[in-house]
């Protein structure tokens, strides 16, 4: 099956409008959105990032899709820097850079040719266009000002579309149509029209009247003849034998005959079956002539480009052989037996090269080497395997410049899209820091499958990670120098032309070229930039595994966080956050400087379901209740999370995506540390009160609060210490053995995988039952603290009593504090009696029992066999069985 014709236009390929009339291109000015038709050939103008000469062709029905742009469609044109080219009720022709202008109807053109409105054909390079717009047709005037109100087509709305990456070539190699074989092309090439004006002419020339072939004796006939076949076998019709067109399929294949013209040829039968040999020879040389003509053209690419050049010097031995035989014509030592005899051998080779052309009609680059490797190997004649080697050895240059440059400096120099690898440069560096799904390291560099030569299939992975450690480094200002850019050299490693087909000799050269990318990326990443020194740092923060880092911020941010998430300042809490880092042992950290914080307008179960839904893990019973909770509703313990700077190229690993996976856990550690902060305060309330007459009344809240601080805080060393210390520890020892930098992506990627895994956090249906058990423990403790705060007794002449002199009688000191205690123990009595204190104690302790054992149920339902990692969790919860004990109860 053969590919699209390389002239055809694509849609989302880069294309360029050239003024018929005027003949200057039309230019955008990204300043003021003014466009005119002022501009040069991309490829020769020095304009700066201002303006632009190229344009984006894109689908206006789907943006998407990068078929064939045919004439009929829809279309818009967009600037490199996502700007629209529209236009207005007032035939006004702007840029529009409206994030609304893709659904615009302002911004959509229709396509049609100049010379045929109503053909459907595809659009091809140097096609005569006019772009069309309800108020009318894309034109320009005298001064270049370009508008959209042209009224029937003229030249100055006739544009020529054309790619923007290939250099422009004058109309009048494709309108004069006797040069270069040019009156062939234009009647077979599918970029060219054969309009009502006749762009094609072809030499006709005709016998004279009453002089046919059998008018004249055999010998005159066969000097006739000679002459004529001299002429044919340089793709030149004589006065007797003459191209004739044939209808093949679906294709015209144009063959050289006798006396065409008349029903039956005329002249001597022998002579005939003779000529009939030669005259495959002509229409031979004349298909390969065609072949050179059309893929010369810059569109085909460099590799068709070396081909057409190793024809070129095949053909050129050709014609010094027919000149010969000239020679000896004009000598008069020629017959046509002689010239059968002496063009057997090239007949063999023009038949093979005619089968190949014809196969490889329209292909270039990686596709153009394929179809000449399957000749070369499938040719039994050692002359055409000959034949072949030698295209391609000479055809693989370009190609081996271009992988070459790829593997031993990361760039791609390929300006007619032919190599192996495509650059998508809309897939920039900068996202790693923005998008979630971001996906750089996958999409910025991809196989061109259709390029990929098979003598370098086994080892396309290789090449494209190898250009992309090197593009890493030079992204970042380093200059690439490896050591083996020679040994793809050809000239100085010959045996790669001479067997070029063999993949085994690219083994080693990629090999090589391999190792020096990976282990300089590696030695950029680990020691200029200190990868692991980062990821520690990332971990003392994110994982909280600096105690008194915690402590110290909780106790100056407590009260701030405290407030609700509009009330928080986020420069106190900066301020704040800064100075725990520098007294804690944070301050040892040379990276803390790149720690900040942020207030989220969303919870951590908002951002899970969130997280859940982009990547397909909800079930679709889930409960969806916690999304869209009102920013005034909660508090800023809730909205905290940390930040860290990452620059590049540590974004490769440490990217928005991971840091996020950071946050979540330490959104998630941060608040089961808070509860449990909370819930130790509970516990030095509940001290103050044991003094008290009321024991009775807190027996069942003191129990209650122990259950809870005992959940809490082995669900924490359950995190810190079974998941994130072990996870971490396993991380470490395997970036020793990291050889490139995909195994570090890869076992960083599936450390916080694990990570969330094992802390509940992906698994959305079992966080939101733990969610609701931890919220009872932090409800249970301000519920106490409430309580307990509005039963204090403040007197100020205790007060006086302790803060005065201290040689004062002890019994003063006793009785005013038995005094207190005793009123204190009334009033909490009253407190607790009017509030109902223990109905709400019941009601907290059953609303907690229930969470967790509906818990402790999931995991035993349908999570203990898979899930292993859950069952040190369940056996430290339930270390006596006795929520096990109730779940029996209650079956």
């Amino acid at each position: 099956m053969q590919l699209a014709d390389a002239t055809q236009i694509l849609f989302s390929s880069s294309v360029t409008l050239r003024n018929v009339k005027e003949h200057k291109f039309l230019k955008s000015n990204n300043a003021d959105g003014l466009v005119t038709a002022t501009g040069l050939h991309p490829l020769i103008s020095y304009s700066d990032s201002e303006s632009s000469q190229q344009f984006i062709i894109i689908n206006s029905q789907n943006k998407d899709y990068k078929g064939l742009v045919t004439f009929g469609s829809a279309i818009s044109l967009t600037t490199p820097n996502g700007g629209y080219l529209s236009f207005n009720a007032n035939r006004e022709v702007k840029i529009e850079k409206s994030e609304s202008a893709a659904n615009n109807k302002l911004v959509k053109w229709t396509i049609f040719s100049a010379n045929n409105p109503g053909i459907k054909r595809p659009v091809t390079c140097y096609d005569d266009i006019v772009l069309k717009t309800p108020f009318g047709e894309l034109i320009v005037d005298a001064s270049g000002v370009v508008s959209a109100n042209g009224q029937g087509s003229c030249q100055e709305s006739t544009w020529k579309i054309m790619r923007a990456n290939v250099p422009f070539i004058p109309d009048w190699v494709y309108t004069r149509p006797n040069l270069n074989h040019n009156d062939l092309v234009l009647n077979r090439s599918p970029y060219t029209e054969v309009s009502s004006k006749g762009l094609s002419f072809r030499r006709r020339t005709f016998p004279e009247e009453g002089k046919n072939l059998e008018n004249f004796p055999i010998a005159g006939q066969e000097q006739l003849l000679l002459e004529d076949l001299l002429f044919s076998l340089h793709s030149i019709e004589g006065t007797y034998i003459k191209r004739k067109q044939e209808e093949n399929d679906d294709s015209k294949v144009f063959t050289f005959a006798v006396e065409p013209y008349l029903d039956k040829p005329t002249c001597d039968e022998s002579l005939l079956y003779l000529i009939s040999k030669i005259l495959p020879l002509c229409a031979y040389h004349d298909q390969v002539s065609t072949f050179l003509n059309i893929h010369s053209n810059y569109a085909f690419g460099l590799v068709s480009h070396a081909l057409c050049e190793a024809i070129s010097s095949l053909l050129k031995e050709y014609s010094l052989k027919i000149t010969q035989i000239d020679a000896e014509y004009i000598k008069g030592d020629m017959t046509i037996q002689k010239l059968w005899f002496y063009l057997q051998p090239c007949l063999r080779t023009m038949e093979s090269l005619t089968k190949f052309v014809n196969e490889a009609e329209n292909l270039k680059g990686g596709a153009m080497l394929n179809e000449i490797y399957r000749c070369m190997t499938s040719a039994s004649d050692p002359q055409n395997k000959r034949l072949f080697s030698f295209l391609m050895e000479k055809s693989s240059v370009p190609y081996l410049e271009m992988l070459s440059t790829w593997i031993h400096y990361g760039e791609i120099d390929d300006p007619y899209e032919e190599f192996l690898i495509k650059e998508q440069k809309e897939h920039s560096k900068e996202n790693l820091n923005r998008d979630f799904n971001d996906n750089y390291w996958d999409k910025r560099f991809e196989f061109r499958e259709s390029q990929v030569p098979l003598f370098l299939q086994k080892l396309t992975g290789k090449v494209l990670f190898t250009g992309k450690y090197l593009n890493v480094i030079r992204e970042c200002g380093k200059t690439v120098e490896c050591p083996y850019a020679d040994e793809l050299d050809p000239k100085k490693n010959p045996k790669l032309l001479s067997n070029i087909g063999n993949h085994r000799d690219f083994i080693e050269p990629i090999e090589h070229a391999y190792e020096w990318a990976s282990q300089r990326l590696l030695s950029l990443i680990l020691e200029e930039e200190q990868l692991i020194s980062r990821l520690k740092s990332i971990k003392h923060y994110f994982f909280l595994d600096l105690g008194d880092f915690f402590v110290h911020f909780m106790d100056s941010a407590e009260d701030e966080l405290a407030k609700h998430i509009r009330m928080v300042s986020r420069e106190k809490l900066e301020s704040l956050l800064d100075l725990s880092l520098r007294t804690s042992s944070a301050n040892f950290d040379k990276f803390k400087e790149d720690v900040t914080c942020e207030l989220q307008s969303y919870t951590l179960l908002e951002q899970l379901y969130a997280m859940h839904n982009i990547c397909g893990n909800l079930k679709p019973n889930t409960e969806a209740s916690p999304i869209f909770t009102v920013a005034q509703s909660f508090k800023g313990l809730e909205a905290f999370v940390l930040d860290y700077k990452v620059r590049w190229p540590l974004t490769l690993i440490i990217s928005h995506k991971a840091l996020m996976k950071y946050q979540l856990i330490f959104r998630h550690l941060f608040f089961c540390k808070w509860v449990e902060r909370q819930l130790c305060s509970t516990w030095l309330l509940h001290q103050s009160t044991k003094e008290l007459d009321v024991q009775g009344a807190f027996s069942a809240s003191y129990c209650l609060r122990q259950r809870m601080l005992h959940f809490v805080k082995n669900y924490v060393y359950y995190m810190e210490v079974e998941v994130l210390e072990e996870k971490w520890h396993s991380f470490s020892e395997k970036l020793k053995t990291a050889t490139t930098i995909d195994e570090i992506m890869n076992f960083h990627t599936v450390f916080l995988d694990e990570c969330l895994k094992e802390c509940l956090l992906m698994d959305y249906e079992l966080f939101m039952v733990l969610n609701k058990t931890i919220w009872s423990c932090a409800y249970f403790a301000e519920m106490v603290q409430k309580y307990i705060d509005s039963a204090k007794v403040e007197d100020p002449l205790f007060s006086q009593v302790i803060g005065s002199d201290l040689s004062r009688p002890k019994s003063t000191y006793s009785e005013k504090r038995s005094a207190k205690i005793k009123e204190e123990s009334s009033v909490t009595g009253k407190v607790l009696a009017k509030k109902r204190y223990n109905l709400m104690i019941e009601e907290y302790s059953k609303r907690f029992d229930e969470f967790l054992k509906q818990f402790l149920q999931i995991i035993h339902k349908s999570r203990s066999r898979s899930e292993v990692h859950l069952i040190n969790l369940v056996i430290r919860l339930d270390y006596n069985g006795f929520y096990s004990q109730k779940l029996l109860e209650e079956k």
